[in-house]
């Protein structure tokens, strides 16, 4: 009786122990900044993809310092509606990419000062955003909000 309560203890024992071999498969893991955007966004859908190979001449942000990206402007070229969050690689990159944006907004509020009032009022409103590695940057209604959207999801 003694050896049978053994062997069972034995075979047993390994299969119990498996269940609790790690995390998940998805543990750990972050969500696509895609869907969380489009998630904070409701005209998401309504804005265009931008190509992030010119991220660099358009805003002068090295792909060496972020892992993902989703950047969408508005469809109509006046508008000056956009979304853009990215993951930076590490910290420091983050602060690079916040110098970025912020240039680049500055640089968006110069040229629509005197004929966008509308696009200048988004403009002056947005403001850039970090949280941990990720950073935002929503100009358009609600934007801060949107933002703050955004970032929560990280």
């Amino acid at each position: 009786m003694n050896r049978r309560a053994v062997w069972i203890l034995l075979v047993c024992l390994p299969l119990l122990l498996s269940g609790c071999g790690g995390p998940a498969p998805d543990a750990g893991r972050r969500q696509p900044l895609e869907d969380i955007l489009a998630a904070a966004l409701p005209d998401w859908d309504g804005l265009l993809p931008y190509p992030q190979e010119e991220l660099y001449d358009l805003m002068d942000l090295d792909p060496e310092d972020y892992a993902e990206c989703a950047y969408r402007v508005s469809a109509d070229g006046l508008s000056a509606r956009e979304a853009i969050a990215l993951r930076a690689v590490d910290g420091d990159a983050a602060g690079r990419i916040a110098d970025a944006l912020n240039a680049y907004l500055n640089r968006r509020r110069k040229e629509t000062r005197d004929y966008l009032p509308e696009a200048y009022q988004w403009l002056s409103a947005a403001q850039v955003q970090r949280r941990g590695d990720t950073v935002a940057l929503i100009v358009g209604e609600n934007a801060a909000a949107q933002a703050r959207a955004v970032l929560a999801g990280e």
